[in-house]
């Protein structure tokens, strides 16, 4: 299966659930029916060093971890605006035919 991963731009402050915010990502790409979100994850810097910023990467994998980033978002502006990422793999056809 190919994979790639892919920042996106678009965030998720008007979802309320996770699989909707997954098919706006697939739609934005324009790969419904191609690719499937397998992995999404957000990278936040959680410090800054005299040489660098350090990041640290969160997964999301359900509504109450969609409503966790759209929460800190919202109340701590201060912070950076997350990295969002996503793995996608290929649709596998399930219309094989059979001999």
């Amino acid at each position: 299966m190919a994979s790639d991963d892919r920042s996106t731009e678009c965030f998720p402050q008007t979802f309320n659930e996770f699989h909707e915010f997954q098919n706006t990502i697939i739609q934005k790409f324009e790969l419904h029916g191609v690719k499937r979100v397998k992995k999404l994850f957000y990278r936040i810097s959680i410090s800054v060093l005299h040489d660098g910023v350090k990041y640290d990467s969160f997964v999301i994998g359900s509504d109450g971890d969609l409503q966790v980033l759209i929460h800190c978002c919202r109340y701590f502006f201060e912070a950076r605006t997350p990295e969002l990422l996503t793995k996608l793999v290929d649709v596998v056809s399930s219309s094989r035919s059979s001999n």
